[in-house]
């Protein structure tokens, strides 16, 4: 009776560090601001949804604002701001605290 009673327990250490494991990362981008019509397409869906203030983002969520609309998003202690008829798609958001900005791919903008 011990013994099954020790494997019970056992099992559900194992169990809950495996749903630990499988956490999102602790660094996310945060939706602070929105004015508009801003759409969010979290990563592993095909559907676009309204975007809400205070959603978490993490990596290879993609976020859209549309015409005459604005975002703005927080990550650590900085802070990036969407205009309108911009796209965006998150891809390197992590606890790593060595991560550099050499990494950045080329973006065209257009000033008006």
């Amino acid at each position: 009776m011990n013994r099954c009673r020790h494997v019970m327990i056992g099992l559900l250490f194992l169990s809950a560090a495996m749903a630990m494991a499988a956490d999102p990362p602790g660094r996310v981008a945060r939706l602070d601001y929105i004015n508009g019509s801003v759409s969010v397409q979290p990563n592993g869906t095909e559907e676009w949804a309204p975007a809400v203030v205070n959603r978490p983002l993490t990596n290879a969520d993609n976020i859209w604002a549309d015409k005459s609309s604005r975002a703005e998003l927080s990550v650590a202690t900085g802070v990036l701001r969407m205009s309108s008829e911009t796209s965006l798609t998150l891809s390197n958001i992590s606890d790593n605290t060595d991560a550099s900005p050499r990494n950045i791919e080329p973006a065209r903008a257009a000033f008006v």
